[in-house]
Order: structure tokens, then sequence, then C-alpha cells
């Protein structure tokens, strides 16, 4: 079974940091709703370092990487069905670059910033069905 709560050894992240894991994710979001693939880009690579420097990322990325695929897949899924539309999109895989960048960028946020939401799974349950 996965857990994504905080191991023991592990120390809470202080308030800059997540404060800091929060503002990245904001400009990963408003970078990939204007297009801004680059940058977007960039913003995860900076969320994954602070991930990997704060030891959120370390024991926990199996658990991550996974909840990132299953995201890109239901959204691949979504597309497929004809539920979303993304008309730039050539090739195999269905999503865009910036929608990847998003889901990578989210999972970084669940042991950091937004690590409240794992401690009350019925918001959590409410706000990605929501999302």
């Amino acid at each position: 079974m996965m857990s994504l709560t905080r191991p023991r050894d592990l120390p809470s992240p202080s308030w800059p940091h997540l404060a800091a894991n929060a503002l990245v994710f904001q400009g990963l979001w408003f970078s990939a709703v204007l297009g801004y693939v680059g940058l977007a880009v960039l913003c995860v690579l900076l969320l994954l370092m602070q991930g990997l420097q704060q030891g959120w990322l370390r024991a926990r990325w199996p658990q991550l990487l996974a909840i990132a695929a299953l995201g890109m897949a239901a959204d691949a899924g979504l597309t497929l069905m004809g539920a979303y539309s993304f008309p730039q999109i050539q090739g195999v895989w269905p999503l865009p670059a910036w929608l990847m960048c998003l889901w990578l960028g989210f999972v970084t946020t669940l042991p950091a910033s937004l690590a409240w939401l794992l401690r009350k799974p019925a918001v959590a349950v409410a706000a990605f069905a929501v999302a």
C-alpha cells in the first residue's frame, strides 16, 4: 500500500520552503496556461531540485511518479474520448508538454505545500473530483 505521509526521519518543511514550493508551482501554472512551455519546464526542474534538496522527493519518488503517470493517463484517455481537444498535438502521445509539466509539478506539491491536503482524505477526494 502506498503512503504519502511524511516519514518520521524527515523534518517538516519550513514556511519559506513551503511558500517557495507553492509560488514556483503557481509560476508553472501561469507559464503553462500562457503557453510558455520552456518556462514551465524550468519551473518543474526547480520544484524537483527543491524537493530533492529538502528530502521531500527522495523517499516518495515512486509513489509521486505513479500519481503523475496516472493523471497523465487519465487526461490522455479523456483526450482520446474527445473530452479534451488539443489541436496543436501531432504524434502518438495525445497530451501537450505543458499539461505533462503541470502533472509533474503538481506531484511535487503533495509532500510539501499541499501536504495538509493528504491529512484530510475526504477533502482531498472532493478537491480532486472538482479539479
